[in-house]
């Protein structure tokens, strides 16, 4: 593959062993849901905290 042009960049072990000085990690639970079946609006029996998973609640909901 061509790379006229192109500089490539290579990471310094010293970068590499102080990255947990630039970034931050954390683990999160996150639940995505949509309801889009031919238009039609959930039926009214439907139990919001089963269909979210409630018992295992989630840090962020993404709800559309």
């Amino acid at each position: 593959m061509p790379t006229r042009g192109l500089i490539k960049h290579k990471r310094g072990k010293s970068e590499t062993m102080r990255i947990h000085y630039y970034i931050k990690t954390k683990d999160v639970r996150m639940t995505v849901g949509t309801w889009i079946v031919a238009g039609r609006i959930p039926d009214e029996d439907l139990e919001i905290d089963e269909w979210l998973c409630m018992d295992q609640p989630a840090d962020i909901y993404i709800l559309g």
